[in-house]
């Protein structure tokens, strides 16, 4: 059963693509064992992941359709039982040369 909690976001993007908000985020919990976070603010959408099975903790940047995901250089860090998130990190897009860089904090009262 999933769960969504609210949270409090405060992102940052620089780069190709440049925003910076604080707002609401929510993290989605998955049958109590497994959360990831989400941050909107217009065209852009951050959601970051916890380490899973076969792949470290990552966060993904989407704005009008491209998507940038941060690789293993930064700190990505996402509690998964729901209490938050932090990503100091560059983000690379699908084109060659694109790139974001990422700072975010996702804080979560359970």
């Amino acid at each position: 059963m999933e769960t969504e909690e609210q949270c409090d976001a405060a992102v940052k993007v620089r780069g190709d693509e440049k925003a910076r908000w604080k707002t609401d985020g929510f993290t989605i919990l998955q049958d109590g064992t497994q959360a990831f976070y989400k941050s909107t603010h217009k065209k852009f959408a951050l959601s970051v992941f916890p380490d899973m099975e076969d792949m470290p903790a990552h966060a993904v940047l989407t704005v009008k359709g491209a998507s940038y995901t941060t690789q293993d250089s930064g700190q990505v860090d996402a509690d998964p039982e729901g209490s938050g998130a932090e990503v100091e990190a560059v983000a690379t897009g699908v084109e060659p040369g694109a790139s974001v860089k990422l700072t975010a904090s996702i804080s979560c009262t359970q």
